[in-house]
């Protein structure tokens, strides 16, 4: 039956006709001539490609001839059918008991392909195995034909590969333990403001240690004991434990802040500890969560946190945070432009130098205070 249908021999043949045919469904059957399995499937395929001509094009393929397309489409049964749309590979679409689509085609088929695509489950039975479409129609495959046929794709919805958690171990406790809002000193001494601690880049914890996605600062600032404890409400009662993990990048509260009483005089020395706060710099990882999700399933949630924030805050993943550290590489190493905040600082030139501080020349500029500059080069 294979002589009623056309052949492709080489792969600049099947190219063109992947190509080549537009708004129709392209239906390739490897296999071999010679294989009864193959001519069983050929029997079915010549009866319908009358029917299906104005919706698909049915062709025969010889693994042995386009062995390109064999390794590309991992085919190890023969005979397979592979289904494209549009120059487009038709994936599979699996579901839930065997659930997959096949191209059937009736009397009442459009030119567009719509009634092409029909849903028909698979009953595995081992003496008669029924295909059920939705047009109430039946067709039965028994014997070897059954066991042989492997549908590779259809439908023309594209599925990306889901990704690979084997690798990934979930700690004993996953969830963000308790921080303390008082830190256990024996004698509690009070400080200066400074504000060293929130300005520049931060030097620790500015890189992912097990998590894969998390909550990083854009700016200087001072947490206080309200706002950690928000982010582990938020998270605990959100995140599902069996699959997610989280953990703290930042210390409990240790920096003391002073503050008088209400209605009192100047002087008198500094005021008593009012509370504690944490500091935060530029480019410190806040909150880290990993484990089996992706960062659709957490995103909206890390995100909802760093609106919460006293400084501006951003959800970034490993990928996003290389991409953006290599963004600014870049930014520095392909400017034109000779006269760079340092080269001008360097050269003193109009003497910028009396109203710069050295906090200025240390990080050429790119910060203000506790704000980063990501313009400046």
């Amino acid at each position: 039956m294979s002589l009623f249908l056309p052949k492709l021999t080489c792969k600049k043949d099947i190219d063109e006709v992947i190509k080549g045919v537009a708004e129709k469904v392209v239906v390739l059957r490897f296999g071999r001539d010679e294989d009864s399995i193959c001519l069983q499937l050929d029997e079915i395929l010549s009866k319908t490609a009358h029917d299906l001509s104005n919706m698909a094009s049915i062709y025969i393929v010889d693994v042995d001839k386009a062995p390109i397309y064999t390794r590309y489409f991992d085919i190890s049964y023969i005979p397979s059918t592979v289904f494209f749309f549009n120059g487009q590979h038709m994936k599979v679409d699996y579901g839930k008991c065997l659930y997959f689509r096949l191209a059937t085609g009736g009397s009442g088929a459009t030119a567009n392909g719509s009634d092409l695509v029909q849903s028909v489950m698979f009953t595995p039975t081992q003496s008669i195995n029924k295909l059920t479409c939705k047009s109430n129609e039946t067709r039965e495959v028994t014997g070897p034909l059954y066991s042989h046929l492997k549908v590779l794709a259809s439908g023309l919805k594209t599925h990306e590969i889901p990704p690979d958690y084997s690798d990934v171990v979930l700690p004993e406790k996953p969830k963000l333990k308790f921080l303390n809002k008082v830190p256990n000193l024996k004698k509690a001494k009070k400080e200066m403001k400074k504000l060293s601690d929130i300005q520049g880049p931060a030097k620790a914890a500015n890189t992912f240690t097990t998590g894969q996605y998390a909550i990083v600062a854009m700016g200087g600032g001072y947490l206080h004991w309200g706002h950690i404890e928000m982010i582990r409400l938020t998270i605990n009662r959100k995140m599902d434990s069996r699959t997610t993990f989280a953990r703290w990048r930042i210390n409990s509260p240790y920096k003391p802040i002073t503050r008088k009483g209400l209605g009192q005089r100047m002087g008198g020395g500094k005021g008593a500890i009012d509370h504690y706060v944490t500091p935060v710099r530029y480019g410190r990882l806040i909150v880290e969560v990993g484990g089996k999700v992706e960062l659709g399933e957490v995103g909206h949630i890390l995100t909802e946190i760093a609106k919460k924030l006293p400084f501006p805050a951003k959800v970034l993943s490993r990928e996003s945070l290389v991409a953006m550290q290599k963004k600014q590489a870049d930014m520095e190493q392909d400017n034109q432009n000779p006269w760079t905040f340092k080269k001008i600082v360097q050269g003193n030139m109009l003497g910028i130098r009396k109203v710069l501080s050295p906090f200025d020349l240390h990080n050429h500029g790119c910060f203000t205070g506790k704000f980063h500059l990501p313009g400046r080069v």
